[in-house]
């Protein structure tokens, strides 16, 4: 396993070279449809490498939060998100998305991560949603001013331009009410433009012309104006009475077209309960049914009517109030017997002279060119005149069915009218190759009896039947791709007996092809509509997707077949130019060359026809010609791609106010575009950030370095300066000088691999016992792209004072008898520090425990004394080491100090000393005495030997004869050890006269053993032997001595 992973190490160590080998691919912007599909696009390549996908990894996230992941996934899963994992290992991370929202719009992010590399850009998606056009308002009076609406909705983003045009001339005075939001997001708008229309508008086309951004080409409607009268509105009612129902009656007559609407309030307030009735083709009635209360006094009752021929919806208005009933009942009816008095003398009066009046005088039924029947009544009061049709076929039935029409009055000099009823075409109610009657009859209170004309037909067939008209092939531009639609408007036809046929001309070639459904081919259903006089309007549609290849040059031919027609009539496109427009998705790039020069460039791509105009601009100029160039690229689907660009000395953006700006103009576009590069463009790539500061960290009676790096940038203008700060009550920020106390050197700006700039500014303070707490430092930048200076701050001081070790370790015993190293470090910040206690023997290494004390100071630094036991055991091992390290930030490298038993200030080495020689007698056994005190470890070794002139050897009690050594071991007071040594032997005047005994001690903390010696023996012979200081005779054995053969003493007391 170990292997497994050190082999996944190693090849991931190939896998990822130094480099940028992770290569993402994210176009700044992407634009999509509300309501479609589309694919965020996000590509990767890996350098010389094809796609591990065990190794693969893919992000997406929206407005920071991840949304998907692949492999896996996040959250609740969203439907209408995905990603092709077939294509990843062809380097494609696109991201899918259905049925595109309003909401969708914002900030994508892709993130790719290959092994150890990862890559991520961000990409904005703009949401667009196409406007549609509905004429709402095209009924005018001639000679009056009049309005026509329109209602654009479904659109977005907002904006949006909108135009009125009447054969092809824009009208002025066209408004627009504020955009209202639609509940899928989408914005709708009404535009208004007021005209006054005269005879000569009346076959005069009129437009709504929208341009929107989410259009190639600018979109509208067109439609003809219709002329009609504005209504006359009156309300009819009885004088109120308290809590008694009566019903409201509001007509409108005169009017024309028939759409008409009327509408009832109280008080401002809509009334439901209102019925309106249709009297005939113009003349409306509305009821309300209203029971008048105490609460409605002083309330008003209005009657709107809204008709096309209104710029303003007509208003009357009725005040509720209530009568005094007795009062009015005492007027009305001294009132009521004075009127029948005046009227009985009155009527008599003119009885006879009102019989010779003229009476309505009805004509004849006339019958237009078109087939329309109309009836004049003359001399009509202002009573109501009732005029109904009925038609019946054949004409010998009497089976009459009644027909609509519609009224016309004028008021002539003399008070009465003249009245023009026009029946209802008879094109859909009778068949047009029979005989048929057709009766008006005219009903009045001035006619004795209803009087009748009646018109006999016997051949209705050069009425009924209309031939179509063809009024054009909508014109439009088409593009590659994009599907189109050829719509050709086909009016005043009758009956439905249409066929519509499609033909296609080829480029170069005679003859016609027929285009049938199917293939790339789409022939929308006729969506018929009835006109006023019976006859019909359809509009025919084809719907294709042009391309280059196919369609440039070509021509579509609308056929029309009807019975009515001898042959078929024809209207066609005229040679269509497929056009594609340019497409401008980047900003203009900027790039430097090793001279200095700076290169724009724009990439233009997808256009047809080749012919393309780029203008370039620089603003200042100097006085260097630019030099232009452009390279083309031709397409697989024809279109073209071309590169311009326009090289300029790079000193020139060294001018705040430069600016350079490329314009291009094509056949497919309406007017030109342009971009513009300033240097506070949001585009500009060589704005100078901070990339790094110091931090303020100050080491006590140290000097501090202060760097700012600020990268990348051009042109080479850049202003780096230091600003000084103390918080406080009173924030101050003092430029620093480098004429001060403080250091600033000067540096070079370095040049890049892109030929930008990069410069490291440096600020040093001198080594100080004290600063501030509240100081810190300001980097400033100032560059000609910058809007303003930009700063960055190294932050308050932080304070760091390294530790100082005033002492070396120290070394004493605990209570408990165990060896105690101690280490004191001094006046250092921050207080943490960290100590590690090792002890050493050859290859093996112990940590020991230890447990730090820490004494505050009053300059806020702080002290720290840690002790460890050392077990005595590991002190005994003659190569014994204990090492302390300490760690500390102020240090920046960890510092240790070592000691040894070996050491000069090693404090517990034996102290040996030889006790008084005794008097020497030959043969007679004597003992010698070395004491050995103030040792620790106890691990001691004493060893013996005789010494004589020019000659040694060693003794090896009890192995040599006549020799014994003895101890006495113990532990003295403060911890160390002791020990007494016993050197009992046999003198001999041959061997010991004027030799010397030496007592050998032995110790880990001596690098040599001690030698202490008796000197020199004097032996005496037998009966000379005295008595010694101690008044013993040497022939005495020591008190409570234990012999001991092994002199290595290291077992304890």
């Amino acid at each position: 396993m170990e292997q497994r992973g050190a082999l996944l190490i190693l090849l991931f160590s190939f896998l990822s070279p130094s480099g940028a080998a992770l290569d993402l691919t994210v176009p700044p912007s992407h634009r999509a449809r509300v309501g479609s599909d589309t694919s965020i696009p996000c590509t990767f390549r890996l350098d010389r490498r094809s796609v591990d996908p065990k190794l693969l990894t893919i992000s997406w996230y929206f407005q920071d939060r991840e949304i998907l992941r692949f492999p896996g996934t996040v959250g609740a899963p969203n439907p209408r998100l995905s990603l092709n994992k077939d294509t990843t290992k062809d380097g494609v991370a696109s991201l899918s998305l259905t049925g595109v929202r309003i909401s969708d719009g914002g900030l994508y992010k892709c993130s790719v991560g290959h092994g150890f590399e990862r890559s991520e850009k961000e990409i904005r998606l703009d949401i667009q949603a196409p406007p549609s056009i509905n004429i709402t308002d095209n009924a005018v009076i001639k000679d009056k001013e009049s309005a026509l609406r329109a209602t654009i909705t479904g659109f977005y983003p907002v904006d949006i331009d909108i135009k009125w045009l009447r054969e092809g001339e824009i009208l002025a005075g066209g408004t627009e009410l504020p955009p209202q939001r639609n509940a899928d997001g989408t914005y709708r708008v009404t535009s208004t433009v007021t005209i006054v229309p005269t005879e000569g508008n009346r076959n005069q086309n009129f437009y709504c012309r929208v341009h929107h951004e989410s259009l190639s080409a600018p979109l509208q409607e067109g439609f003809k104006l219709l002329y009609g009268a504005a209504p006359s509105v009156s309300i009819s009612n009885k004088p109120f009475q308290r809590d008694l129902e009566q019903t409201l009656t509001c007509r409108a007559w005169g009017f024309y077209p028939e759409s008409i609407a009327v509408s009832w309030f109280l008080n401002g307030t809509f009334v439901e309960q209102s019925q309106t009735r249709r009297i005939s083709g113009s003349e409306v009635a509305s009821s309300f049914r209203f029971t008048p209360r105490a609460e409605h006094t002083g309330m008003e009752l209005l009657c709107m009517v809204e008709h096309g021929t209104l710029k303003e919806p007509s208003i009357n208005k009725l005040l509720v109030e209530f009568p005094d009933l007795r009062v009015k009942g005492l007027v009305r009816l001294a009132m009521v017997t004075l009127a029948i008095g005046y009227a009985l003398l009155l009527f008599i009066t003119l009885y006879h002279t009102e019989q010779h009046k003229r009476k309505p005088k009805v004509r004849n039924i006339i019958c237009s060119e078109e087939g329309e029947f109309s009836l004049e009544v003359e001399n009509v009061s202002s009573n109501p005149i009732e005029i109904s049709w009925h038609v019946a076929q054949p004409a010998t039935t009497t089976n009459y069915k009644p027909l609509k029409s519609s009224p016309l009055m004028s008021e002539n000099q003399n008070g009465t009218f003249h009245v023009t009823n026009t029946c209802e075409h008879l094109r859909d109610k009778i068949k047009p190759e029979e005989s048929f009657s057709l009766r008006a009859t005219v009903s009045h209170e001035q006619l004795k009896q209803p009087v009748y004309k009646e018109w006999k037909g016997t051949d209705f067939m050069k009425y009924s039947m209309c031939e179509p008209m063809i009024g054009g092939i909508s014109q439009q531009i088409f593009y590659p791709n994009k599907e189109a639609t050829i719509q050709c408007l086909i009016s005043n036809y009758f009956p439905d007996s249409l066929t519509v046929s499609w033909y296609r001309k080829e480029v170069g070639r005679e003859g016609l092809v027929q285009v049938t459904e199917g293939g790339r081919y789409k022939i929308l259903n006729t969506v018929l509509q009835k006109e006023k006089d019976k006859t019909l309007t359809c509009m025919a549609s084809l719907v294709f997707t042009p391309s280059l290849s196919g369609d440039e040059g070509a021509e579509f031919i609308c056929e029309v077949m009807h019975p009515s027609l001898g042959k078929a009539i024809k209207e066609n496109t005229g040679l269509i130019h497929v056009w594609a427009k340019p497409q401008v998705i980047q900003p203009i790039k900027l790039s430097i060359s090793a001279s200095g020069e700076v290169l724009c460039s724009l990439f233009v791509q997808n256009f047809y026809p080749k012919n393309i105009s780029i203008t370039w601009s620089c603003k200042p100029v100097g006085y260097k010609v630019p030099k232009q160039g452009e390279r083309y690229e031709n397409n697989e689907d024809s279109t073209y791609n071309m590169e311009s660009t326009y090289t300029i000395p790079g000193n020139w953006l060294k001018e705040p106010s430069f600016k350079v700006k490329v314009t291009w103009k094509h056949v497919s576009m309406e007017d030109p575009e342009s971009r513009e590069m300033s240097l506070k463009h949001p585009d500009f790539p060589w704005r100078p950030t901070i990339e790094e500061i110091s931090r303020f960290i100050w080491i006590r009676d140290q000097p501090t370095n202060l760097r700012c790096k600020v990268s990348p940038y051009f042109p080479d203008a850049l202003t780096v300066s230091w600003m000084e700060k103390r918080k406080g009550r009173d924030p101050q920020v003092i430029p620093v000088s480098k004429y001060g106390k403080y250091q600033i050197p000067d540096m070079a700006p370095e040049r890049r691999n892109d030929n930008t700039y990069t410069y490291t500014a440096q600020l040093s303070l001198p080594p100080s016992s004290r600063v501030e707490e509240d100081l810190e430092f300001i980097c400033r930048v100032e560059h000609p792209s910058l809007e303003r200076p930009i700063e960055r701050s190294t932050g308050t001081r932080q304070f760091k004072a390294a530790p100082k070790q005033p002492i070396p370790v120290q070394w004493s015993l605990s209570d408990t008898g165990e060896a105690l190293c101690t280490l004191s470090l001094q006046n250092f910040y921050p207080k943490p520090i960290e100590l590690t206690w090792t002890c050493l023997t050859g290859s093996q290494q112990t940590n020991l425990h230890s447990e730090p004390q820490y004494q505050n100071n009053s300059d806020q630094t702080f002290n720290v004394t840690s002790s460890c036991s050392v077990p005595e055991n590991l002190l005994r091992l003659p190569d014994c080491k204990v090492r302390v390290t300490w760690n500390h930030p102020a240090t920046g490298a960890s510092e240790s100090s070592e000691i040894c038993p070996r050491d000069p200030g090693f404090p517990w080495r034996p102290q040996v000393a030889v006790q008084p020689i005794p008097t020497l007698t030959q043969g007679r056994e004597a003992t010698l005495r070395w004491d050995i005190s103030d040792y620790f470890p106890n691990a001691l070794t004493v060893t013996w030997a005789l010494r004589k002139t020019g000659h040694e050897e060693l003794i090896s009690p009890p192995h040599t004869q006549n020799y014994r050594a003895e101890n006495k071991p113990g532990r003295a007071p403060c911890g160390t050890y002791i020990s007494t040594e016993y050197f009992p032997f046999i003198p001999s005047i041959l061997s010991h006269q004027g030799a010397e005994i030496v007592c050998r001690v032995a110790h880990p903390s001596l690098a040599q053993p001690i030698e202490i010696g008796t000197g020199a023996l004097q032996i005496t012979a037998p009966g000379n032997a005295p008595e010694n200081e101690a008044g013993k005779t040497a022939t005495e054995k020591p008190p409570n001595v234990r012999y001991s053969i092994t002199r290595a003493i290291g077992a304890g007391p």
